[in-house]
């Protein structure tokens, strides 16, 4: 098989032994097939160059980011200057292993400044032990059209807080489906949320849990069924 056929690959890096920028976008040049990329650590030393250019992948719907503890200040922002991805469907972050929330800022700070990139995004994974204040202000401008929100334990809360204000009232109109993956968050926010979404006649369609053992799960069902189902879309 030729790999001009890839359609799914993984990258990974260390720190200061990444591909050259100029190398790492002429090999994804070659991938117009690509449908599915993960980018481990640190892939690209965008240190080692300053170019101006992109690639632009086509087929790519699927994109995860999961940087190591001690990415450079513009990695993150290095991939979104050189990396179009038009066709983007979903997006993961996950931030558990960065050490220092100064590159995410940057990062966020660079989506908040462009024109809007992820139009075409309707899925994300957003998995981060930094304030989620300034992830969902950076995509509500990035990503307009999120129909599904995948939370992890760090971040469920602020980011729902974010979204329930009532200035934010028109933000992520297409949202239909909830996914937290752990039972780390606070019910009231969650609640919150979901009452807002309805009121507003913006309501869930569906809302995930996963990460309940043993018998909590039957014990949740039977305390909130009502509840949620008053909330959600009938």
């Amino acid at each position: 098989m030729s790999i001009k056929t890839l359609t799914s690959l993984t990258l990974s890096g260390i720190p200061a032994f990444g591909l050259p920028a100029a190398t790492f976008l002429s090999f994804l040049s070659g991938l117009q097939f690509l449908s599915r990329l993960a980018l481990l650590d640190e892939v690209v030393d965008f240190d080692r160059s300053r170019m101006t250019d992109v690639v632009e992948m086509p087929s790519l719907r699927f994109l995860m980011l999961k940087p190591g503890p001690n990415i450079s200040r513009i990695y993150l922002t290095g991939l979104m200057e050189t990396v179009i991805t038009p066709a983007l469907e979903e997006l993961v972050l996950d931030f558990t292993n960065v050490s220092s929330p100064r590159e995410i800022q940057l990062f966020l700070r660079h989506l908040k400044r462009e024109a809007p990139r992820f139009l075409s995004l309707r899925h994300i994974t957003i998995n981060s032990p930094f304030e989620g204040f300034d992830i969902a202000s950076a995509l509500v401008h990035t990503a307009p059209n999120i129909e599904d929100l995948s939370l992890s334990r760090y971040s469920a809360d602020s980011i729902l807080m974010f979204l329930a204000h009532d200035a934010r009232r028109e933000v992520f109109q297409k949202l239909r489906t909830l996914h937290f993956d752990s039972p780390h968050f606070d019910w009231d926010v969650v609640l919150s949320f979901l009452q807002k979404r309805k009121q507003i006649g913006r309501p869930l369609h569906c809302l995930k849990f996963t990460g309940f053992g043993g018998s909590k799960g039957e014990v949740l069902d039977e305390l909130f069924k009502n509840l949620l189902e008053a909330c959600l879309a009938v």
